[in-house]
């Protein structure tokens, strides 16, 4: 197995950093990003780099086979954690190229087999939009992108965002945003999203809470990070990973905002997956919180946002749009199969601007920004038109109702008054209470 590691790995990056597979399909002058987010750059260079630790609260691999041999090597569940960061680079630093994010090289050999799991169905994932031409795969992997391996980190205490990848694709589905939050200020940490005990995921109670825990093993490993401020906490969600965006936030009040990108959370099916999960609590999603969707999708449910009155929401509806255009992965591919440029510059400047649309959120609220200075004040359609056609809401919060702890700790502290009060407001205006 290792073996055929090395000879998949070896092509790979010998592609990427070598370029010796055919010419390249573009040129990398034409444009400052391939990837973009050339719009959202800050003022820090954008640092990566990996960190590999075992979970042993859980088995991904079971001790013994069927017919009861032990297994070998370990049975823990491999947590690979990804993470972009504010950092300083000098003027000669090498930048990665996507290849490095399709393999990103452990440190700790045992996850070599875990990595190039995941590294296959990264590229057979590339290979549907581009019609199963894997040259045009391997030719992806040369292009550049922002972030500079284990570059020197920039002094200073940033706000931390995780974020949640989709099912299907790889963690880097979002790494331009990523690296363009962190040369923003911002440290944005991930791991890679796989099933409980296999590396497919599945659209069920059992593999959406292995993936909430996942991301809760993120942050827990993340809160000794170094120059990680505690008090500043968010998160990024698309697809399946929005609504395990949505729900880790619901048990975890250390997350002050939420920003979901397509999210399962608008559709039916995810609606009802959501809705089903015993973390979910409306009342416990009272954070501000930004949600992209498509608003044309014939399984579109709002009913699931229209509920999350205790959350100041801001949700952006487009037309003619996919889950590839909210990730890098639309603009990455119309560099191969667009010949006019066209194709690219509409997935291009829609994505930048979702990329400025979320930086902008979370400098908001992590960081106190001027709300009035961002797309969010009096937004207007025509104002964006690299958006196309968008409906756009922005909905204050509602107070919500105490929770029966914060209730009985009231009484607790000798708070009658205030306890009684709240009760009498809350009947009134639920009679049903």
């Amino acid at each position: 197995m290792r073996t055929k590691w090395r000879t998949l790995h070896s092509l790979l990056l010998a592609t990427a950093i070598l370029l010796c597979v055919s010419s390249p399909a573009f040129s990398t002058d034409e444009l400052p990003s391939p990837f973009c987010s050339k719009l959202t750059t800050g003022q820090y260079q954008a640092g990566f780099e990996t960190i590999e630790k075992f979970d042993h609260s859980r088995v991904f691999r079971d001790k013994y086979d069927y017919d009861g041999n032990p297994r070998e090597g370990e049975t823990a569940r491999p947590m690979q954690i990804c993470v972009w960061y504010p950092a300083v680079a000098g003027p000669d630093a090498l930048s990665m190229v996507y290849g490095e994010y399709a393999f990103p090289a452990p440190t700790d050999s045992r996850f070599y087999p875990f990595v190039t799991a995941l590294q296959a169905r990264e590229i057979g994932f590339l290979a549907a939009p581009f019609r199963g031409n894997r040259t045009l795969v391997l030719d992806m992997m040369n292009l550049p992108v922002a972030a500079v391996k284990n570059a020197g980190r920039a002094e200073g205490s940033f706000p931390l965002i995780i974020y949640h990848p989709d099912a299907g694709g790889s963690f880097a589905e979002n790494a331009a945003m990523c690296e363009a939050l962190a040369s923003n200020g911002f440290i944005v940490a991930t791991s890679h999203t796989f099933g409980t005990t296999d590396i497919p995921v599945m659209a069920n109670q059992r593999d959406l809470e292995t993936i909430i825990r996942d991301r809760e093993f993120v942050y827990g490993v993340m809160r000794d990070y170094p120059n990680v401020d505690l008090t500043k906490v968010g998160l990024i969600g698309t697809g399946l990973g929005g609504l395990s965006a949505m729900l880790m936030q619901m048990r975890n009040t250390d997350i002050e905002a939420v920003a979901v990108l397509d999210g399962s959370d608008a559709y039916k099916e995810g609606v009802e997956l959501a809705k089903s999960s015993t973390s979910f609590d409306i009342s416990r999603m009272d954070v501000p919180s930004l949600h992209m969707y498509v608003s044309d999708h014939e399984s579109l449910d709002l009913s699931l946002l229209d509920s999350l009155v205790y959350s100041e929401r801001f949700t952006l509806g487009f037309t003619g749009r996919n889950r590839f255009h909210f990730s890098q992965y639309a603009t990455a591919v119309t560099h191969f199969t667009d010949t006019t440029g066209e194709l690219f510059q509409s997935a291009s400047e829609f994505y930048d601007a979702v990329c400025g649309g979320v930086t902008e959120f979370f400098d908001i609220f992590l960081k106190g920004a001027d709300l009035s200075a961002t797309i969010f004040a009096d937004f207007a359609p025509e104002k964006y038109p690299q958006f196309g056609e968008v409906t756009y809401e922005a909905s204050d919060r509602q107070t919500p109702p105490p929770t029966e702890a914060q209730f009985v700790e009231m009484i607790q502290e000798n708070k009658i008054d205030r306890a009684v009060e709240i009760y009498e407001a809350l009947k009134e205006s639920r009679p049903c209470l």
